[in-house]
């Protein structure tokens, strides 16, 4: 039950009053009481001090309330009237009275006198009379939220007033003959008088009185003519009043007129009356003749109304607001004491003219009359913002609205109601949000890291769906390459793949959800970059996003953990050879083991070496060729000579070639050219005309000792050319002795010639992967080149779907069909690549080989 009302809830006594603090008001489309508008408040405060019948209909459903002298209306549809819709209340006349609630609502006022209204509720009434007026209330905004009704039953009245008019129907039937005598002398005061009319003589008794007055009285004609008003029982006061004003009309000739009040039949009423000499053919004053009005609903209307104005001026000069009242022309009628707090001015009148002149800021007051006349003109609302200067001399910034208010009858304006609020702070934090919005506008655009402002999008159930860009800043564009305008206020859902979409739905709403920010690092393969995203929670619903391009961050680590894994795989590539040429040694003591060791060690260091200074991507032929024959004859001069093309051996050929290079040397130190002073080697390579990528290197001896054949049994070295050659490169190597020397010819598929060392001669599983896993090095660069490129077409498409088609159609759609042209050749480019892996019996590359 609401039990709270608001501070000022009137504390009068009553039924009513206490009733509306004890309604369920929550279950009403009005809400609980304490919640109630101050347009309302203060309409209940009027009615509950009214003390004639007052009823109030608010809201949507014109919700009822009413006080205490409403309910003999009401009869016994009280108390369950209290809160019920006004259509509901009344529902027996509803289909009367709604297009008069319709136009009230509309803003226009209604009054009745003496309205017939077959009300229900009150035993036997059938029919009731009331005299009533409806006023349109307003609320905050100014719009009509209710009416406010002040009402007075007069059925008593209208029902005696029916049966004295019956009654005197039949008397003037009687006395049809004296009436019309009467009526051709009096024919001349009747018209004027409009309610009462009576004559006295100079004796000051009553030779006429009309209906109305006799009705007064309680009296018949006969009664009341020939007879003073102290006889027809006035107050003592009352007839020696009128007898001082009748003597005062003889005697001046002149009119007198007056305000009494008087308990008639009729109750204790106020009647205003005027006495009037009436002059005889010869000038002199032979009767006095007067009428007399009941003005008693107007004398109360207008006690209302003075007691509507104290109450408008009290509640005018509580609000902290200005409030102004002007005619129709601008000319002042009413200020609240806020002006005058205000500019130390007391009101005086004035008109708009003269107020924009005298106290609005000059820059502001041509605006300020422009509008006001452009309202004047339209009949729309007047409203400006402009500067009033203080008694201080300060100018402060106020926000005025004003209303026009029409006549009901024909429409015109009348009066503008309005108020000037005082917006002077606000207008300042607003300045000072705008600089301090601009001052991170201007961070926003100047940072070099991408921010990102996003929105996420629910469906029906409440699940996050997809993510709404709402804000990106310039490096966000720089690092994405997608322009602003293609992504602000687009979804993701527009513009990336649905995998992308659902990865980052599901991580900002988790931000979003838990408050938490996160850090994601992803691969976003549509731009072909890496990304650390550091999502925070920014507004419910919402997250923001500090995004860094990392893809060169990504490659370095990349780079670095190839490095060692490299490091780790030439490192037992290079301890396998090296302990294979241990273990192949042979020598019939020790210090001819370490020489030939050490000189087969030496070759491998010196191709390590080569392929170190080139890091691991290959090693130069002829500075391979000169480094292994170095040691036995210096300076490549006139005894060698070294013929061929500029060749880079891949990682993995360079050491079993400087393996087979070394053995030659050794042999033609020890048997061949090089043991005698005349001797020459000669060492050459080519390509192979008939197969592509096959090198073929030849070592020739000349001017050496005589050579009577071939041996008569297979060395070590002829075994370590064989094993390097063909079982590690899958070439060839044959030996031929002719007379003047050996040649050895060796040819080397250097398209097969991986990066795996000796494992192919030594039984190394891990290398053996290694091995294949470099044979494809080059197909798995050439799909990455074809992957990268793809990513740069979907990347330009996005950009070109982007743009608006009104702009550029024939443009875009060229754009579109060059785009999707490339997009086939890049995907036929990528299946011939795959096919060319299938046919050398490589695995589909899945990334895990490659540098």
């Amino acid at each position: 039950m609401d039990v709270e009302t608001w501070p000022g809830f009137p504390a009068v006594q009553g039924e009513m009053a206490d009733r509306l603090r004890a309604h369920e008001w929550g279950a009403t489309p009005l809400g609980p009481i304490e919640c109630w508008p101050q347009s309302l408040r203060t309409a209940v405060d009027l009615m509950l001090a009214a003390r004639h019948p007052v009823y109030i209909a608010w809201g949507p459903e014109l919700t009822s309330l009413f006080n205490d002298g409403y309910i003999p209306i009401l009869g016994n549809k009280h108390p369950a009237a209290l809160g019920k819709p006004c259509a509901e209340l009344f529902a027996e006349v509803w289909h009367e009275f709604q297009p008069l609630v319709t136009a009230t609502m509309a803003g226009e006022a209604q009054h009745f006198v003496d309205r017939p209204v077959a009300l229900a509720g009150r035993p036997g009434l059938p029919m009731s009379w009331f005299t009533f007026s409806w006023t349109p209330l307003r609320d905050e905004a100014g719009r009509i939220a209710g009416i406010y009704c002040s009402a007075t039953d007069t059925t008593e009245k209208v029902l005696v007033e029916q049966a004295l008019r019956a009654r005197s129907e039949r008397d003037l039937r009687r006395s049809q003959t004296e009436r019309e005598r009467q009526r051709r002398l009096y024919e001349a005061i009747l018209t004027n008088t409009p309610d009462l009319a009576y004559v006295f003589d100079l004796d000051h008794r009553f030779i006429y009185a009309n209906e109305g007055l006799l009705r007064m009285w309680g009296r018949t004609w006969d009664e009341a003519i020939g007879k003073t008003c102290h006889e027809l029982g006035y107050p003592d006061w009352h007839a020696a009043m009128h007898d001082r004003e009748i003597e005062q009309v003889i005697a001046t000739r002149q009119p007198i007129r007056g305000e009494v009040p008087f308990a008639g039949t009729f109750g204790r009423r106020i009647y205003d009356y005027i006495f009037v000499p009436v002059i005889d053919a010869d000038g002199r004053v032979e009767a006095v003749a007067g009428t007399t009005r009941d003005v008693t609903e107007s004398r109360q209307a207008e006690e209302a109304l003075r007691e509507s104005e104290a109450r408008f001026r009290v509640m005018a000069d509580a609000v902290p607001q200005i409030v102004w009242i002007t005619d129709a022309e601008g000319r002042t009628e009413f200020f609240n004491r806020q002006w005058s707090d205000y500019t130390g001015v007391r009101y005086e009148p004035t008109t708009a003219a003269g107020v924009a002149a005298n106290f609005v800021h000059p820059d502001d007051a041509e605006v300020t009359m422009t509008r006001f006349e452009e309202a004047r003109r339209t009949g729309g609302s007047f409203l400006v913002e402009h500067r009033i200067r203080s008694k201080d001399g300060e100018y402060r910034w106020f926000l005025v609205r004003g209303e026009p208010h029409r006549d009901s009858s024909s429409g015109e304006i009348v009066r503008w109601f309005g108020a000037s609020v005082d917006i002077h702070d606000r207008r300042e934090a607003e300045a000072a949000l705008r600089e301090s919005e601009a001052r991170w506008r201007g961070l926003f655009g100047r940072m070099q890291e991408g921010v990102e402002v996003d929105e996420l999008v629910y469906d029906a159930d409440g699940r996050a769906v997809d993510v709404r860009y709402l804000e990106v800043n310039p490096a966000w564009e720089r690092q994405t390459g997608l322009p602003r305008e293609t992504v602000v206020g687009r979804r993701m859902g527009e513009i990336f793949p649905a995998e992308e979409v659902a990865f980052w739905t599901e991580a900002f709403a988790r931000v979003a959800e838990t408050g938490k920010a996160a850090d994601i690092e992803r691969y976003v393969a549509p731009l072909g970059r890496w990304y650390e995203v550091i999502a925070y929670p920014f507004e419910p619903g919402r997250t923001a996003a500090l995004v860094l391009d990392v893809t060169v961050r990504k490659a370095e680590e990349e780079r670095r953990a190839l490095l060692m894994r490299e490091v780790d795989h030439r490192a037992k590539n290079a301890l396998a050879v090296v302990g294979a040429a241990l273990r192949l040694t042979r020598a019939p003591d020790v210090p001819t083991f370490q020489r030939i060791a050490l000189g087969r060690i030496s070759a491998l260091a010196r191709a390590q070496t080569l392929l170190a200074q080139d890091r691991w991507r290959g090693a130069d032929l002829r500075t391979l060729v000169e480094g292994e024959l170095a040691p036995f004859v210096g300076e490549v001069g006139p005894r060698v000579e070294v013929n061929g093309a500029s060749v880079v051996l891949p990682p993995g050929a360079a050491q079993p070639v400087a393996m087979a290079l070394h053995e030659l040397a050794t042999n033609a130190v020890k048997y061949g050219a090089l043991s005698v002073a005349t001797g020459r080697v000669s060492v050459s390579w080519r390509f192979d005309d008939e197969a592509l990528g096959r090198l073929r290197l030849r070592w020739a001896e000349a001017s050496g000792p005589p050579v009577d054949g071939p041996p008569l049994r297979r060395g070590f070295g002829s075994r370590v050319i064989e094993d390097t050659i063909r079982r590690q490169l899958g070439g060839e190597a044959s030996l031929t002795w002719d007379a003047g020397g050996v040649a050895c010819e060796i040819t080397v598929p250097l398209w097969n010639a991986g990066d795996g060392g000796a494992a192919a001669q030594y039984g190394d599983g891990a290398e053996r992967e290694s091995a294949a896993g470099h044979a494809g090095d080059s197909l798995a660069r050439a799909e990455q080149h074809v992957r990268d490129a793809e990513q740069g077409v979907a990347r330009q498409r996005l950009i070109v779907e982007g743009i608006s088609e009104h702009r550029h159609p024939r443009a875009l759609a060229e754009a579109r069909r060059v785009l999707a042209a490339l997009q086939q050749t890049l995907q036929l480019a990528l299946h011939h690549l795959r096919r060319e892996r299938q046919m050398r019996g490589l695995d589909p590359w899945d990334g895990s080989h490659g540098h």
